[in-house]
C-alpha cells in the first residue's frame, strides 16, 4: 500500500502447522519476511 508518507506493508495472516504452534515463531517468521522484503526493495532502488 502506498501513501503520501511512504509505503506500508500489511501482513494479514501467518499460518503455522500444529507442530510449530506455541513456540512464538509467528512473529519471528513475520519479521524475517518483512526484512527480506525490505532488502529486496533497497536492491530495487540501487538499479
Amino acid at each position: 500500500m502506498t501513501s503520501s508518507d511512504g509505503d506500508l506493508l500489511i501482513l494479514f495472516d501467518i499460518r503455522l502447522g500444529k507442530a510449530w504452534r506455541g513456540f512464538g515463531l509467528g512473529p519471528v517468521l513475520a519479521s524475517e519476511a518483512i526484512w527480506a522484503l525490505a532488502d529486496a526493495w533497497r536492491e530495487s532502488l540501487r538499479r
